[in-house]
């Protein structure tokens, strides 16, 4: 495919769903599922967390060992709710709860996953890699409280040093030698028509890569 059809092919999918409230964002994330039996799972996660917590904000003002300690489904149907509404959360949940959120931002902002993945092709990044690096876009957005597509520098950086604070905090040490993820230059990435917010560059390798945190 042509760069020009790529940029048409990306251009052709729906753009970012806007932010909602909590019962609008928890229709919307069931409604997204692909499946009715996704659907379901998601409908059942959503009534769980709020059996458990009551909403986002009784999650938010939970001690942190009770929203480690709930069940995966619970822990899922907060991923389902809060970027849907933007609601930060804290970095030591991000650090330490086994919760995938990639999946959800892929949902709410399909264009932008895409040109994500077209751009880590270019950056000869395989399948399992693209989704990693996704996956600490997703955890970035959540620890700033914003949107992935609107992390600027500051945002990102302020999120970037929390949550690594936060992951040295848990395990000692950051992934691949102690370095995190930098927001690039603004032509970093519009030379390569995508906006890949987690480029950094490895002097020794000779070759952009990210971080995964």
């Amino acid at each position: 495919m042509s760069p020009a059809a790529a940029r048409a092919a990306v251009s052709a999918i729906p753009p970012a769903q806007p932010l909602a409230c909590e019962g609008a964002a928890a229709g919307a994330c069931i409604a997204d599922g692909a499946t009715v039996l996704a659907r379901r799972h998601r409908a059942n996660s959503v009534t769980r967390f709020r059996s458990v917590f009551g909403g986002l904000d009784g999650w938010a003002a939970a001690p942190l060992g009770k929203r480690l300690a709930a069940a995966a489904d619970v822990r899922a149907g907060a991923a389902c709710l809060a970027p849907g509404t933007a609601a930060r959360v804290d970095p030591a949940c991000i650090a330490q709860a086994n919760v995938s959120r990639g999946w959800r931002l892929a949902d709410l902002d399909p264009r932008m996953a895409a040109r994500f993945t077209a751009t880590a092709a270019a950056l000869g990044w395989d399948a399992r890699e693209t989704e990693r690096q996704w996956c600490t876009l997703s955890k970035l957005a959540a620890c700033a409280g914003r949107p992935a597509q609107t992390l600027d520098r500051p945002a990102f950086e302020t999120a970037r040093e929390a949550l690594a604070a936060a992951v040295t905090a848990h395990r000692g040490r950051l992934p691949w030698g102690g370095r995190a993820p930098h927001h690039p230059a603004p032509n970093a990435t519009s030379a390569l028509g995508a906006r890949l917010l987690l480029v950094v560059c490895s002097n020794s390798a000779q070759k952009c890569r990210t971080q995964s945190i």
